[in-house]
């Protein structure tokens, strides 16, 4: 008695299997796709919006902050969008970074996280007195004081349920194609 296995197309196969192999290797074009789509989200969904990555609205801006911008004719402008610089700083060259495992989306404004997470700014001022204010500040006297401002978490980078779904869908996508 004789088994005979015929292995037609098992070539072929295992090429297949080699790419998907190298293609699970390194899935940075993946997570640079990623990347990108994470910072078009965060440019149109959570700046235009001004709303966190679940959808909820950012905190408005203080009573006295929204004075002082009235006062200087800028009561119009949204929120995180005083100079527009942090929202500029959220772009493919500056912000992904594609690994062979994961993305990593940021900006490099040092302000950036402060606006995400929220928290306390201690200012101090500090110099001489350039004309006489009365007898205990003269000119030529030295002052200082400082002030703390709380600025509410206004999360701009993150992704929502619906997004990683979103992400998910886009990672079958990748590897059933055949490349």
């Amino acid at each position: 008695m004789q088994i005979r296995v015929r292995t037609a197309g098992l070539d072929e196969l295992k090429k297949v299997l080699d790419r998907k192999q190298e293609q699970l290797r390194d899935m940075s074009p993946f997570w640079r796709t990623v990347g990108d789509t994470i910072v078009a989200w965060t440019i149109r969904r959570r700046f235009e919006k001004e709303q966190d990555p679940q959808g909820r609205s950012w905190k408005p801006w203080s009573r006295g902050y929204a004075e002082y911008k009235r006062r200087r004719g800028r009561s119009g402008d949204n929120i995180l969008t005083d100079t527009h610089e942090l929202k500029a700083s959220l772009n493919r060259t500056n912000s992904v970074i594609a690994l062979r495992d994961r993305v990593i989306v940021g900006t490099n404004k040092e302000y950036a996280a402060i606006h995400q997470f929220g928290g306390k700014i201690t200012t101090k001022r500090e110099g001489e007195y350039k004309r006489n204010y009365g007898p205990d500040k003269r000119k030529g006297d030295h002052y200082a004081y400082s002030w703390t401002i709380t600025i509410p978490a206004r999360p701009f980078l993150g992704v929502n349920d619906m997004e990683i779904e979103e992400i998910k869908r886009h990672m079958t996508l990748y590897l059933t194609n055949e490349r």
